[in-house]
């Protein structure tokens, strides 16, 4: 009888089973629970979140954050700013911690509410906090009004994410003393949003604040409505408030008023801003009757989905002023009136004298003339039709000189960035190429230059354009560090821009000297087509610049539109006690010293002097900086993540112990 056998199975306990499962849960949730750790860490690693600092005067605080600089990847470099209001005194800033921790600063170490005594500007200090480390810079700004802004919620990332967002907000305006300007209820009533078309795709953008009351920021009249120009295509940061104070001592009615400012929204500081008058009609503005029609040539495409407008048969862009109650009865009205103009420009006809107000064309032409504005008559060119008056069509006021005086940051660069070009003879315009063909209007031209603006322009450029520089030179300087490569500039420093600008500005007066003033003749020297176009226009080709343009270093002049008694805009954020209403934000300059933060004062931390030795030996701060920096790359893009699968690693582990012990006590 042969018996089977069964193979021998080896019996394995249920429980040996779990403690086997267990010990590997176990392994694993510990290494989920270091990530969540390290994601915890890498929310204490970002110190512009933990550390504020506390500006006092005139019985207010206001808070600033620590801003990072981004290195050469993009990625933070560990490198901390406190960016200083001009009027911020070293003694009376208080540090705070969000824990409430100690900060070692250098050699010192300053508790939460301790004042910074014994920190110098612009010396470059080892900075720790915890685990944390990085470098930290003091910089201050001089002579620059400041404007603080709360959005109540942190909104500015999604304000900046749609031009037609609008956040609700509270302002404090502060004069470079730190006196206040104004300073809004905390009820969150002003407006504040996007503006602008080009500039809004910035990293840098434009804002318009809205108060609900009418507020005098600059010492010109009251009004609800302020801009803060970016300026992010200009280097210089010039260009505006050149062009617009220029305008203001023209025939045109009236220009936007002017200043700089150090803006910080929601404690952070966002670099210096050109705070401006909007473009609307009020009786503190262009104070013309409400049955006149204001409008402009704009893109179609730069329009807002409620605007009304319309193309000439001449096929301008027109659209009317958003702001000034636009009908589609007024654009009627307006279409048949451009459409008549249009046509007398063609015949040459002397009715025209009596449809447009030939001082104000003539200041027009020659302002974006002069400044080499390619946008004349095609984009942000302000006219008025003066219906209750004297019928005609005004010129004014201009905008938009960001891209003028041979700036390389735009579509324009290789039509405009000549100093040696007239602007009238392209092809892209019609109206001034029309009205220069006309004795009266040409003749208008060259007496104004010869009388009114050739002076202005020697001013200009021989103290107007170094003392606007002077003015802005530290808060400039701080808006270089903050947005360094991240605007649509070319790659040059501020100070090297400027002296390109007035080196253009300088050849550009000696061209159009030799061009309406004949004090060289030549047209064979100039070689360009463009300034022989130019001449077919004006019917004498003898009197086309050429080699006269280079002619003797003597010949070149320049001028002051900021030193001109006659100036208008902004001196009360400037500063300058020379020019129109001036001290409303800034007050006077003479009581900053205006050295805080000179031009290229980002390298003077790189050349040792200024430098902390603690924090060329400290090992948290140097050694191993790569790895820190990657560690950081990885835990503020991962952080998060890493964290929340530790935490759900440490719920699992609570549910296996649960389950273990009940398995225990069953026997199973």
């Amino acid at each position: 009888m042969s018996m089977s056998h069964k193979p021998f199975r080896r019996k394995v306990s249920k429980c040996t089973g779990r403690r086997w499962n267990f010990l590997i849960i176990l392994l694993l949730t510990a290494i989920l629970l270091l990530c969540c750790g390290i994601g915890l860490q890498a929310v204490q690693m970002d110190l512009s979140e933990q550390i504020y600092f506390c500006v006092g005067h005139d019985g207010q605080t206001d808070r600033i954050s620590l801003w990072e600089a981004q290195g050469d990847d993009g990625e933070p470099s560990s490198s901390y700013y406190l960016f200083l209001p001009s009027y911020a005194d070293l003694s009376d800033v208080t540090i705070e911690t969000v824990n409430h921790k100690a900060v070692s600063i250098g050699e010192q170490t300053l508790q939460s509410g301790q004042k910074l005594s014994g920190l110098t500007e612009q010396k470059t200090y080892s900075l720790r906090y915890g685990r944390a480390a990085g470098a930290f810079t003091i910089i201050r700004s001089a002579d620059t009004a400041s404007v603080f802004i709360d959005t109540k919620d942190d909104s500015l990332d999604k304000l900046n994410a749609d031009k037609a967002n609008t956040a609700k907000v509270n302002v404090d305006v502060y004069s470079a003393e730190g006196n206040i300007i104004y300073q809004s209820d905390r009820d969150y009533t002003v407006k504040f949003h996007g503006r602008g078309n080009a500039t809004w795709q910035c990293e840098k953008k434009p804002y318009r604040i809205v108060f609900p009351d009418e507020v005098d920021l600059l010492d010109t009249g009251a009004s609800r409505k302020w801009n803060l120009l970016a300026n992010a295509y200009d280097e210089t940061q010039m260009r505006n408030k050149l062009a617009y104070d220029f305008a203001g001592q023209t025939n045109m009615p009236w220009e936007a008023s002017s200043g700089y400012i150090d803006l910080y929204v929601d404690d952070i500081y966002q670099g210096m801003y050109q705070l401006t008058e909007a473009i609307e009609v009020l009786e503190t503005r262009l104070n013309i009757p409400e049955d006149d029609i204001l409008f402009l040539t704009n893109y179609e495409n730069h329009w807002d989905a409620d605007s009304i407008g319309f193309y000439t048969d001449g096929g301008k862009c027109i659209q009317l002023e958003d702001s000034f109650a636009p009908t589609e009865e007024k654009a009627d009205l307006l279409k048949e009136k451009l459409n008549a103009l249009e046509e007398a420009i063609a015949r040459q006809d002397a009715s025209l004298e009596d449809m447009i107000d030939l001082d104000s064309w003539v200041d027009m032409y020659l302002l974006y003339e002069i400044f080499l504005n390619g946008e004349m008559e095609l984009n942000s060119t302000y006219f008025w039709w003066d219906i209750a008056g004297d019928g005609r069509i005004h010129a004014g006021p201009v905008w938009d000189f960001d891209l003028s005086l041979g700036n390389d940051n735009s579509v324009w660069t290789t039509v405009y960035s000549d100093p040696e070009k007239l602007l009238y003879v392209d092809e892209y315009y019609s109206w001034f190429p029309g009205l220069l063909e006309m004795d009266s209007f040409r003749e208008k031209v060259i007496s104004r230059y010869e009388s009114k603006m050739r002076p202005m322009l020697t001013q200009l450029v021989e103290t107007g354009m170094t003392e606007l520089e002077d003015s802005i030179r530290s808060a400039r300087a701080m808006d270089d560090i903050r947005w360094e490569g991240k605007l649509n500039k070319v790659s040059e420093d501020s100070a090297a821009a400027t002296e390109r600008m007035r080196e253009f500005l300088e050849t550009r007066i000696r061209f159009l000297d030799a061009y309406w003033l004949g004090e060289e003749s030549g047209g064979s020297a100039q070689g360009d087509s463009s300034a022989q176009a130019g001449g077919s226009v004006q019917g004498d080709s003898s009197t086309q610049a050429g080699s006269s343009v280079q002619g003797d270093s003597s010949t070149q002049v320049g001028g002051s539109v900021q030193g001109d008694s006659s100036t208008r805009a902004g001196s009360s954020v400037q500063g300058d006690s020379s020019t129109r209403a001036g001290s409303s934000v800034q007050g006077d300059s003479s009581t900053q010293d205006g050295n805080s933060l000179q031009a290229g004062q980002k390298d003077a931390d790189q050349d040792g002097a200024g430098q902390d030795d603690v924090a060329q030996n400290d090992s948290e701060a140097s050694a191993g900086n790569g790895y820190l920096k990657l560690a950081r790359i990885v835990l503020r893009k991962y952080g998060v993540i890493l964290g929340s699968l530790g935490l759900f690693g440490l719920a699992g582990i609570i549910l296996v112990l649960l389950d273990w012990k009940r398995g225990k006590k069953t026997g199973k």
